[in-house]
């Protein structure tokens, strides 16, 4: 017999009250259904028709938004969502990627000014919720260069960024700085900053401001070289064997 919630509950109801159940217009359709069920199980015939929705057969799956559940759909958004966020992975990173020590150019020169500015910002989070945070940021700039230079890092909730004040701290009382900039940035007024040397010391060193962003580096490549492996492998089994020497 089919079977719905109600069916339970109507299994101990006399025929009469099941009938009233299918003439009521109060009882939902799938109360209906179970009384009708109960009678014809009892070989009691009724003349009740479910309608048209009720009888949509109960494993038939509903249309996925965005074509998930269409396996070849899914296969698709997944080898897209691979390759941009690879390319993602690489656009954001791609100056440091392409700095090394050798293609710095040491700008040398004599203290300025030094400010130190935290300020709130927010941004959305994942399902869309806004976040705020502060962002605190050391500007500073040499006598001997027309050039704004600049370090930025998000401190969460905290209101000072201690690191920054003991930067700005040996710039504001240094004799002599030594800020290592890229060589294609020289043109610009606000070049990025890989290294600061302040009285000959290395306050900032190139291999922390290169390995900054490497953690969301490697794993955006991960995760989009792991959707494009599975996709291939996916489609393409045996070319994929034979190329990773599996075969």
């Amino acid at each position: 017999m089919n079977r719905n919630h109600f069916t339970k509950i109507y299994s101990t109801k006399s025929d009469q009250e099941l009938r009233s159940i299918l003439e009521s217009l109060l009882h939902v359709d799938d109360a209906k259904r179970a009384a009708k069920w109960i009678l014809e199980e009892r070989g009691e015939k009724t003349d009740y028709q479910p309608p048209k929705q009720a009888l949509k057969n109960a494993n038939q799956k509903s249309p996925k938004l965005w074509g998930f559940g269409n396996e070849k759909i899914d296969k698709i958004q997944m080898l897209v969502l691979g390759v941009v966020l690879i390319f993602m992975a690489f656009y954001f990173n791609f100056s440091n990627l392409m700095t090394t020590q050798n293609s710095l150019i040491a700008l040398r020169g004599t203290i300025k000014s030094s400010e130190i500015l935290v300020e709130n910002v927010s941004f959305r989070g994942r399902f869309g919720i806004e976040r705020k945070s502060k962002r605190a940021t050391l500007y500073f700039s040499l006598y001997e260069h027309q050039k704004l230079f600049e370090l930025v890092e998000n401190i969460g909730q905290n209101i000072r960024h201690e690191k920054f004040e003991r930067f700005s701290k040996s710039l504001t009382k240094s004799h002599s700085i030594a800020v290592w900039i890229n060589k294609s940035d020289r043109d610009k007024f606000n070049p990025k900053v890989f290294q600061i040397d302040v009285n000959e010391r290395t306050i900032l060193d190139f291999e922390t401001v290169k390995s900054r962003y490497n953690g969301i580096f490697v794993c955006m490549m991960l995760i989009g070289v792991g959707l494009l492996s599975f996709t291939l492998f996916s489609k393409y089994p045996k070319q994929m064997r034979k190329i990773i020497g599996l075969q």
